[in-house]
């Protein structure tokens, strides 16, 4: 890459000449120091959020909660490198910056404290407090690097590229971010995870202080002032320049957010999917701020609005995951790398790099907040998806909104799968499909209109017309809709005139106002589920624990002097379940009904020994059961809950992990027996079904097995709060 300060600066002017020639072993220095601090930045981001699961319920919020801490301390880190750049000299900064990474070392990444609990209600601020805890001091450390390398680096070779640097700092973002799914979390555990950080955070610091010195022996001048370091200090950004590179980078930040809980909930629970629009996102830093990154801005600017408004107008339609998650991710991809090229297009001389980049920092947790803080309280739906669109196109320069003849070609596209998406809707018949058609042929309209306009805020307005008429105007099937922390959850009533509760992809139950009595879906009568409660009747009362409430679907076989427990921790749940408007289960049933709001695992630890006859762990997030659930620690609380001869039933329908293996192999390590049934379908609706029953050999268990029940067969992992190998299971 051309050792060039900019391609030009905010007044046109030519950049100045390289007057050296950077050694190679210096760039290598400074490049790899880059790389590894900002590695270790997104590696632990998911080793944090992964310890905080346990007490919150393995919901997608706690990634992004988690997210809002580090785009706070993030901006918290740039703020300490912009104020070390403009108000110390070099040879003082560098002492100062190596003090602060080596104090740092002394508050390395620490687990969840003994004790700690959420409050009742939304934990969004607890969350933000724990992890600011385990890592805030390290990840502050870490966060002030990245510019106060490049300035370093600057001021060593006063006619290179110091931008070079972001790029091979983002590309190291990047790599960590997915080698922590893909490689780290399968082969060691949290305890060895926070072992190896440490090491590598200890690395970094030894790479720091040899730059620091390094940069001491600058040849530039020493003074941290603009006009010191050789720029006219006319140059330096004013604060509408300032407030602009903030409002851009807001716009990528939010949608991140956006996308990331519209795909892990509403197209596919897979908690895999949590890293790639946050990976997707540093990858389009890295081509921004690389030296392809003006021609791919280009070419994402002129798709990126089109793929955009198709992207929100598809929330009124439903899609197949494959082509979901294409759209989806393409979408964001393009309009996050339309914006991060305008960015890089806008960089500053050095002089100003920390300012650049303090305004990024601070754009960004201004998303992360009404991403993460805002949305979940305001919002009834996932509104900050399409909100994050709307601001991606606005920030778009007029001349990228389609130029020449991308419009038509545009236009026509979206015009076509509009149409596609109304006569799917049409042909399904489904119960929402007038309204929802309604909402497709006035986004196609708005769309067509203005999708040839030559500028962007027209542009905006056009997606933000969609994005309201597709997202805010709730189908004509929706009965009920609320959003908290851990989610958005409906009640839907189908063309049968099921009443449905649903979060996300998933229904956790379903009920038919002219059988009300008769459980349908996952507990239809001759499921497996079914088959479990029919076989833990022993004649007597039994004390029966549920963890996940759903639409309290399991009543319906209690009888009466059974005792019932549920275990839930989403309020709007309990809400739901308890509404006799739209479920009447727990009204009916003849047992009598507790609920116990909060964590089923930490509810549990809290019980008395051998209060439950049968335990069902029924919890999902979205599609898949929390891990925390899943584990050695787990079972031992259940095992000391349970009676003599008491038998715990695992419900592991899911789509995209097989769980059978899982639970055996838990059985398997705490001398139990496991046993399984899986059914295709039932007559009620329930298109596939499987559960395993673990518990000591007796009564419950030759029931089951008469009931065509098989033994489980252990899979080679056992899960431990310490590691699971969740890719394993995929």
């Amino acid at each position: 890459m051309a050792t060039t300060t900019l391609a030009a600066d905010a007044q046109g002017r030519a950049p100045q000449a390289n007057r050296s020639t950077p050694p190679a072993r210096v760039a290598v220095l400074f490049g790899i120091t880059s790389f590894l601090g900002s590695a270790l930045l997104f590696i632990v981001e998911p080793l944090v959020a992964r310890t905080l699961l346990p007490v919150l319920g393995g919901s997608a919020s706690v990634w992004n909660s988690a997210m809002l801490t580090f785009q706070v301390l993030l901006l918290g880190g740039y703020l300490v490198a912009h104020l070390g750049a403009r108000h110390l000299r070099l040879r003082r900064h560098a002492v100062v910056a190596c003090a602060l990474v080596l104090l740092a070392a002394g508050a390395l990444p620490a687990g969840l404290r003994d004790g700690w609990r959420p409050p009742s209600g939304s934990p969004v601020l607890w969350t933000l407090f724990a992890v600011a805890v385990a890592v805030g001091g390290p990840f502050l450390a870490l966060a002030s690097v990245s510019p106060t390398l490049q300035r370093w680096y600057a001021a060593v070779n006063p006619g290179a590229d110091a931008y070079v640097l972001y790029a091979a700092g983002n590309a190291g973002s990047f790599i960590g971010l997915l080698a922590y799914p893909l490689i780290i979390e399968r082969a060691v555990g949290i305890s060895a995870q926070r072992g190896l950080w440490t090491a590598g955070y200890l690395t970094f610091a030894l790479l720091f202080v040899v730059c620091a010195a390094v940069a001491r022996r600058a040849p530039g001048p020493v003074d941290a002032s603009p006009a010191a370091a050789g720029a006219d200090p006319s140059d330096a950004a004013g604060w509408a320049t300032v407030v602009r590179w903030g409002a851009m980078a807001a716009g990528p930040s939010l949608l991140l957010l956006g996308v990331t809980r519209h795909l892990s909930t509403d197209v596919a629970a897979i908690p895999l999917l949590w890293v790639v629009p946050l990976s997707l996102y540093l990858l389009t830093f890295v081509v921004a701020f690389s030296g392809r990154g003006t021609t791919a801005g280009v070419g994402a600017a002129r798709l990126a609005p089109v793929v955009g408004a198709v992207a929100v107008v598809s929330l009124a339609a439903s899609m197949p995951v494959g082509p979901g998650l294409a759209l989806h991710l393409t979408g964001f991809a393009l309009l996050a790398m339309a914006v991060h090229a305008r960015l890089a297009g806008e960089r500053p001389p050095v002089a100003d790099l920390t300012r650049f980049y303090l305004a990024l920092s601070a754009g960004g947790a201004v998303g992360g907040l009404v991403g993460g803080l805002l949305a979940p309280v305001a919002f009834r739906g996932v509104w900050e998806y399409p909100l994050g669109v709307v601001g991606c196109v606005a920030c778009l320069t007029p001349r990228a909104a389609l130029s020449g003849r991308w419009r038509p070609v545009a236009a026509a596209t979206a015009a076509a799968i509009l149409v596609a998406a109304g006569l799917v809707r049409v042909v399904t018949a489904d119960a929402s499909g007038p309204p929802r058609l309604l909402q497709l042929v006035l986004g196609l309209a708005v769309v067509a209109a203005l999708a040839a306009s030559r500028r962007a805020w027209h542009f905006a307005t056009a997606v933000a017309v969609v994005a309201a008429v597709a997202v805010a105007l709730p189908g004509a099937a929706t009965l009920r809709q609320v959003r908290t922390y851990y989610g958005v959850t409906r009640v839907l009533e189908n063309d049968r005139h099921w009443h449905l509760l649903v979060s996300g992809t998933t229904v956790h139950g379903a009920q038919d106002p002219a059988r009300p009595r008769v459980p349908l879906t996952y507990y239809a009568p001759g499921g497996p589920l079914a088959d479990a409660v029919e076989a833990s009747d022993t004649g007597r009362p039994r004390s029966i624990g549920v963890i996940g409430l759903g639409a309290g679907s399991l009543a319906a076989y209690a009888k009466a002097g059974d005792e019932l427990t549920y275990y839930e921790i989403d309020p709007a749940v309990i809400d739901l379940a308890e509404d006799p408007k739209v479920f009447t289960f727990l009204a009916d049933t003849p047992a009598t009904v507790r609920v116990v709001a909060g964590d089923g695992r930490l509810s549990l630890a809290a019980a008395p020994d051998r209060s439950h006859d049968v335990l069902f762990v029924d919890a999902f997030s979205s599609d898949a059961i929390p891990i925390h659930l899943l584990t050695r620690e787990a079972v031992a609380i259940y095992n000391r809950v349970l009676t003599d001869g008491g038998v715990v039933v695992f419900h592991v329908s899911n789509r995209f992990f097989d769980l059978v293996p899982v639970v055996a192999r838990l059985a398997d390590d705490a001398g139990l027996v496991a046993v399984g049934r899986q059914a295709a379908g039932t007559v009620d609706g329930s298109s596939f079904t499987s559960a395993v029953v673990i518990g000591q050999a007796g009564p419950t268990m030759e029931r089951l097995r008469a009931r065509g029940w098989a033994a489980a067969v252990p899979g080679p992992s056992l899960w431990t709060d310490d590691h699971a190998d969740v890719l394993g299971a995929l």
